[in-house]
């Protein structure tokens, strides 16, 4: 059976983001005077959702700085640096793949913004049918916050 439509997670599938995201978390836990420092594979066995419980797991203590904060900091780094980061290895003919078999594709995005900025938007974008920035899910399964490419 083929499927008519693939919804693509953005960060940590197609784009080969977690050294970066390794690095932000040790960099929030530096300046926020955590001793704690975290391996690739450390990170790996304490990420997960929701993110206030994973930063929870990586030991910040809400008490002395709100998750509001952290996160910001933690998101303003990330994007900053994201344009850095590669494409996964099999982003592009996984992609291409799906366009030559008629199956439409969205990315979940953090923002368009952030895609519309970065060089590797013109090798996806070609396999593109949607842009969708926060999905989020109404009872009744509909789309809300939607930008079309």
């Amino acid at each position: 059976m083929k499927p008519s439509l693939v919804l693509w997670d953005w960060n940590g599938t197609l784009l080969d983001d977690v050294a970066l995201c390794v690095d932000a978390l040790n960099r929030l836990l530096r300046i926020y005077h955590y001793p704690q420092q975290y391996s690739l594979a450390q990170y790996r066995e304490i990420f997960g959702f929701p993110i206030e419980d994973y930063y929870i797991r990586a030991g910040f203590d809400f008490s002395k700085n709100s998750y509001k904060e952290l996160a910001d900091d933690y998101m303003q780094d990330y994007l900053a640096r994201a344009g850095a980061c590669p494409l996964a290895e099999s982003a592009v003919p996984a992609l291409s793949l799906l366009k030559g078999a008629g199956v439409q594709q969205v990315f979940r995005l953090p923002t368009c913004r952030f895609w519309n900025s970065r060089s590797w938007s013109a090798e996806c974008a070609p396999t593109l049918t949607a842009c969708w920035g926060w999905i989020i899910f109404t009872p009744a399964a509909k789309w809300k916050s939607a930008w079309l490419i």
